[in-house]
């Protein structure tokens, strides 16, 4: 949640904005062997059921993006538009071997991402700022036709921009790339009003009256 405690008030007053906890962050949890995106992406959708939400914008940074984009290929028709922020999809074994990454491997990279101690949580504050605040495997692609914006930090150390590059290539035309300078792997956090401005331009550009009592068919998921 805190990854979005400057961005949420920004769309309240035209979305119904949720920001749900993936299974395993926060109090989330399940009795499911299951650790898979895959198996993320369709707990959001089961979430999503359960509000009775017909279809929804979905905005992923880092390893949200991977669920994001997996919601995006079992269910397109609930994915009304897709953002995808440093969002290592294209990622392949090579690119490791052909030293693409400061981490060797993909268990390295694992351990950074989703830190168990103090020590690799200070890691991975490293690698996602330009500069880092004082506080505190291959992937199959399927092809779909869903509106997306792909955010990128120019100097994303975790998955570095050539990815974003590589997402926008495999998107083709329904796809459209925004690199965002000074910013590393946590751009929203870094550059907050030009992540702020692209993404509002992205998910508002088709209502150009006020909101009405019909925008409430709306929803706007944010997914860590």
């Amino acid at each position: 949640m805190w990854q979005y405690g400057e961005h949420i008030r920004h769309f309240t007053a035209r979305f119904n904005v949720y920001v749900p906890d993936l299974v395993f962050f926060g109090d989330s949890y399940t009795c499911s062997q299951e650790r898979t995106e895959s198996f993320q992406a369709a707990c959001v959708v089961k979430l999503m059921h359960a509000h009775r939400v017909g279809k929804a914008s979905i905005v992923g940074i880092s390893y949200g993006g991977f669920v994001g984009y997996n919601m995006a290929v079992q269910c397109p028709q609930m994915v009304e538009k897709l953002v995808l922020c440093c969002t290592g999809i294209c990622l392949e074994e090579k690119d490791l071997d052909n030293g693409l990454f400061n981490v060797s491997n993909v268990e390295e990279a694992s351990s950074i991402l989703l830190p168990q101690t103090p020590q690799k949580l200070k890691e991975l504050m490293r690698y996602s700022f330009v500069k880092p605040a004082t506080a505190i495997p291959s992937f199959f692609l399927t092809d779909f036709i869903n509106p997306t914006l792909i955010i990128w930090g120019e100097q994303d150390q975790i998955f570095p921009l050539e990815l974003g590059y590589r997402l926008k290539r495999h998107i083709g035309k329904h796809g459209q790339l925004v690199i965002i300078k000074k910013a590393g792997h946590a751009v929203n956090l870094e550059q907050p009003k030009e992540f702020i401005k692209h993404l509002k331009s992205f998910l508002c550009e088709f209502w150009s009256s006020p909101p009405s009592p019909t925008w409430k068919d709306h929803f706007h998921f944010h997914i860590d």
